[in-house]
């Protein structure tokens, strides 16, 4: 199998993953369930608890249902995390989370993933991909959740907090919010910043660089070659003396080594919009 036939596979698979959830909808038409499905949050079964609750609009939910606060943000907000964002505007963002970022450690590293990162003109989220090698995991977790993203509210440029991770062992790696650059007006853009140790951030930049298309591909290649391939990095898995099942970390650290390690020619970020 070669990339290009995983990723081929991977579409097929990801559209048969929505056709499977579609048909799950019973006796209310699909526009309403894909309404609610159009909130920061809500997946297949909650989308479905509010049909069955006898809601049929954000409205009806907005005004009746018992919400989260993310909930509650991502019904009012959901018009602003569905426009695109300019990519002078996220420059911007990039430029306001560097400095804050800086001012704090300026030898922590940053790179802004997603679509940002393969180049399109019209950006989804802001990503902010976070490690540094001269410091501990902890302490670098500790400086982006106690001390930037503090600074971040005090600068007006944090609007509120969707999801954290932090205190959750390996989940304590990303926070999940809505921001605005200072001045740009009423927009709330979708923010998330995610963190990995060095040894995993090559791996963490190919995953979350995406498309998701072309992720599920090298997935797919990689299982076909007995690898196991995630945003931690490349993993062979074996059964130790117990007979139980084992994962090697191969590869994590360089991006262009995992493409290497699975026999396929690199493909620059600007390239991977499949």
């Amino acid at each position: 199998m070669d990339l290009d036939k995983a990723i081929e596979d991977a579409k097929q698979l990801l559209h048969g993953a929505r056709l499977w959830e579609t048909v799950q909808v019973t006796n209310v038409t699909y526009d309403i369930y894909h309404e609610f499905q159009r909130v920061h949050g809500v997946g297949h079964v909650r989308a479905m608890q509010w049909i069955q609750q006898g809601y049929r609009t954000l409205g009806e939910v907005a005004n009746n249902a018992k919400l989260t606060p993310p909930l509650r943000m991502g019904i009012d907000r959901v018009h602003d995390f569905e426009q695109k964002i300019p990519r002078d505007e996220a420059e911007q963002h990039e430029t306001l989370f560097r400095t804050a970022l800086a001012r704090i450690d300026p030898l922590t590293t940053v790179t802004v993933v997603g679509s940002y990162r393969r180049g399109l003109a019209d950006i989804g989220d802001m990503d902010f991909l976070v490690t540094a090698s001269h410091v501990a995991f902890n302490t670098l977790s500790e400086q982006i959740f106690d001390r930037l993203i503090p600074e971040l509210y005090r600068l007006d440029y944090i609007k509120g907090q969707l999801a954290t991770g932090k205190g959750k062992d390996k989940m304590g790696r990303r926070w999940l919010g809505a921001a605005a650059v200072p001045g740009s007006g009423t927009v709330w853009r979708r923010v998330d910043i995610l963190l990995a140790p060095p040894e995993e951030y090559g791996a963490a930049l190919w995953y979350f660089t995406g498309s998701q298309t072309l992720n599920r591909g090298m997935e797919r290649l990689a299982e076909s070659k007995g690898f196991v391939l995630d945003n931690t990095g490349l993993w062979r898995l074996v059964r130790d003396e117990h007979g139980d099942w084992k994962g090697t970390l191969v590869e994590g650290r360089r991006e262009e080594r995992i493409f290497k390690l699975l026999d396929e020619q690199w493909r620059a970020p600007d390239e991977r919009n499949v």
